[in-house]
């Protein structure tokens, strides 16, 4: 099980930089966000996005 944050800096940085072995469920979780500020790299996009882009990775209690 992997637990990632939602934002997109963090996926990008699963996709390119962890050997995730296949079967491996990987979990986005809003709660292991970083921070949630009033810059646009504190925020994320919108779950529907984020499944188009990786979807490998399940968005779990991350809102529209």
């Amino acid at each position: 099980l992997v637990i990632i944050s939602p934002l997109t800096r963090a996926l990008q940085t699963l996709k390119l930089g962890l050997r995730v072995p296949e079967h491996t469920r990987i979990v986005a979780l809003e709660t292991a966000r970083e921070r949630k500020g009033l810059h646009p790299c504190d925020s994320r996009r919108s779950r529907e996005i984020l499944q188009a882009e990786y979807p490998d990775v399940m968005a779990a209690s991350c809102d529209s």
